[in-house]
């Protein structure tokens, strides 16, 4: 029988570094997420850490070509507040939506984060109108995040960074926002559950 360790050496000899693409840094220069269409095949979505010059998110191929820069409609760009961690794609009602995550917080300072939810469309226009504008909050106090996940169910889950304290370094927290809490929401606050 293999130990644990050995396994995992085993398995990992088989892992090979393949070159998918590449993408344009002029637009991407602090690539922060990435996630594959649901209703499109060959389409790749990404966002940057920050909205320059305006809130916006990009569509390239599977080889990182054929960038498509996408303006959000309605929402406001504060470089100071806005810090856009991480994107990803799931169901919303009967579509498909890409959910962006508005979730940095380095200070670990923001009383809310922002979620975006956009319908997918198979044409995409130069912009498009946020569905729905999720505002959230931890349970426990603000917090560093930089990856976020849609579960097939709906549910929204949000994996925080924490810094480092006199005790060492805190191990990462993990969120959820229910599928029935969010779908119905209007402009409240809603708030995450611990994990």
């Amino acid at each position: 029988v293999l130990s644990s360790l050995s396994l995992a050496q085993n398995l990992c000899q088989n892992w090979t570094e393949t070159r998918a693409g590449n993408l344009d840094t002029a637009f991407l220069s602090e690539a922060s997420g990435m996630a594959a269409s649901a209703i499109m095949e060959n389409r790749l979505y990404h966002t940057n850490d920050t909205w320059t010059p305006s809130p916006n998110f990009f569509i390239t191929d599977t080889t990182g070509q054929n960038l498509q820069t996408v303006t959000i409609e309605g929402v406001s760009n504060n470089p100071r507040i806005n810090d856009i961690e991480d994107l990803d794609v799931g169901e919303c009602g009967d579509a498909s939506c890409l959910f962006i995550g508005d979730i940095g917080d380095n200070l670990s300072s923001r009383p809310t984060i922002n979620l975006l939810v956009i319908e997918e469309f198979t044409e995409v226009a130069s912009s498009v109108p946020v569905k729905q504008y999720l505002r959230v909050q931890y349970p426990d106090g603000p917090h560093d995040s930089e990856s976020l996940g849609v579960h097939p169910n709906g549910d929204i889950y949000i994996l925080t960074k924490e810094g480092a304290s006199i005790l060492g370094t805190a191990p990462a927290r993990l969120y959820k926002l229910p599928r029935d809490l969010w779908g119905n929401a209007g402009d409240e606050v809603l708030t995450l559950e611990f994990v």
